[in-house]
């Protein structure tokens, strides 16, 4: 009885300490802010978006558009897509997710010939892979923003600082606040872990 009662007792403490405090807002956000990474002043040739679902997706869209309209950038860089899962933002019509990103950002006055995108082959490391397609498709880009969640910009970085040619510079840009993202009430133990996998396994 008193074995059972132990192991109820540790196993309530675990689930405090994992789960239930975690959740608190105020201790999340500082649980979460080792991982973020964000730039005042951004300034490079092109932004590229990092792909997600609909919702961050048009967070990180929002980002980056506003760069552009900032001078910040030139050229916005999506990665192409052709899951047909999306609506229109105008006409409500299905969509690829590439052409639903490119209706998006005309919608926020982007012009269409200021946007790229880059072919992303699937695999295990889905930041690595963009990285890797980013250097190849464009090699004489020297200056990169990156737009990104702001709890997925510190491995984002990671994977394009290791991938990208040396000497390339990448300026990391959170997309929103750090409580205020679709991807705040992730699980924290995820990312970490995540991260610790990138630390070790993305080289060139």
């Amino acid at each position: 009885m008193r074995t059972l009662l132990r192991r109820l007792v540790a196993f309530g403490v675990l689930f405090l300490l994992l789960f239930v405090l975690p959740s608190w807002p105020p201790l999340r956000v500082r649980l979460w802010q080792p991982l973020v990474m964000d730039s005042e002043a951004p300034q490079g040739e092109a932004a590229y978006v990092l792909g997600a679902g609909p919702l961050t997706l048009h967070e990180r869209l929002s980002a980056a558009a506003e760069l552009y309209h900032r001078g910040r950038v030139a050229r916005l860089v999506i990665p192409s897509d052709p899951t047909p899962a999306r609506s229109d933002p105008v006409s409500g019509e299905a969509r690829t997710a590439e052409s639903w990103a490119r209706a998006s950002l005309a919608c926020l006055g982007v012009p269409g010939n200021r946007i790229s995108t880059v072919t992303v082959e699937d695999g295990a490391l889905g930041t690595a892979a963009e990285a890797r397609a980013v250097a190849a498709a464009f090699p004489n880009v020297r200056r990169w923003v990156l737009v990104s969640s702001p709890m997925h910009l510190r491995r984002a970085h990671l994977a394009f600082t290791r991938l990208l040619a040396e000497g390339v510079a990448v300026t990391p840009v959170a997309s929103s606040a750090v409580a205020d993202g679709p991807d705040f009430h992730r699980p924290l133990w995820l990312e970490y872990l995540k991260l610790a996998v990138y630390a070790v396994a993305v080289w060139r």
